[in-house]
Formats: structure tokens, sequence, C-alpha cells
């Protein structure tokens, strides 16, 4: 997975292999998605959030909920759901819009989502042919409060990404 960093005026993204993911939020408000009930999802955290990302498709892409997992600790979480920004949730986009932001939802475990600090996870691509299949990923941690919706996250990106100094090449 392919993993460029941005920085400029504040506002941040990262690139992997599908698009650009701009914007990374956790939060323990429960949330309602088609199809998830204990049957479908029958983990038992000891305290159940989501976690969201926000991303940009490069033109033609596809995507469904079992493309993608978080992991954390040794364990891997379920994505639960894709919403596309005017609200329309499916389990698959078969060709995603590249001017839509498309938000994928996953149900994890995070005890400490109360304390305030940004939540680390590993987001792993499960369909890799070749090349490196995970990325760190810093997730705001909103504590009870709404994810951001799609249309009020900036295109130029919202990730906390620490700045990296930048490096002069000689060509002598």
């Amino acid at each position: 997975m392919v993993c460029l960093e941005t920085t400029g005026g504040g506002l941040k993204f990262k690139r992997f292999r599908l698009g650009r993911i701009l914007n990374a939020e956790v939060t323990a408000k429960q949330q309602r998605f088609s199809g998830l009930t204990k049957a479908a999802y029958p983990q038992k955290y000891k305290k159940t959030a989501f976690a969201a990302i926000t991303v940009q498709f490069d033109p033609k892409r596809s995507i469904s909920k079992y493309d993608f997992t978080l992991k954390a600790n040794g364990k891997e979480y379920p994505c639960v759901a894709i919403r596309k920004d005017n609200g329309v949730e499916k389990w698959k986009f078969e060709k995603t819009d590249p001017e839509s932001l498309y938000t994928i939802f996953f149900m994890v475990n995070a005890p400490n989502i109360n304390y305030g600090s940004p939540l680390k996870f590993d987001l792993i691509y499960k369909l890799h042919h070749r090349g490196p299949t995970s990325m760190k990923l810093k997730f705001k941690n909103l504590g009870n409060r709404d994810f951001t919706s799609a249309k009020n996250v900036s295109r130029k990106g919202m990730l906390t990404v620490r700045r990296t100094k930048k490096t002069q090449l000689s060509l002598a």
C-alpha cells in the first residue's frame, strides 16, 4: 500500500492504493447500519466503538466492506458499512465516483475512548496481490460525539499527520 503524507495549511491527507484518506475518526456513540446485527457481528468488546475513514477514490475503483479491516493489538476489526457522501449505504460500490467522498465504517474495541487521546490502528488491505498491505493511521478520538459528515470533510484532508522534515537532494 503506497503511503505518502502531505502537509500544508494545517490540512493533511494520506495517499493509499485506492485514493486519498482525508479523515479518520473514532466515536463511542452508537451507530446504525443496515445489516449490523449481533448475528452478523458477534464480537464481544469491553467498549464497542466505531471508527470511520473518509476517502476520495481514484477513478474507476471499486470497494466492498470485505476489502479492508482495522487492526490493533493483534486483533482485526471488521468493516460494517460504506456510505457515499449522499448517504447511500451499500456493502459494495462497483464503480466509485472520484468527485464523491466515501466513508468506510468499522466496529472496534476501544476501552480507552473516554480518555480523549487519539487511537492508532493499522488499515489492512485484504485483496493484496503484491506490495505493502497495511498502513498506520491515527484516529481522532471524538468521545461520544458524532462523526464529521462527508460533506464537512475538507478535500485537502483533515488527518493528524506527523510533520516530516524536508530534505534536499544534491545532483552533483
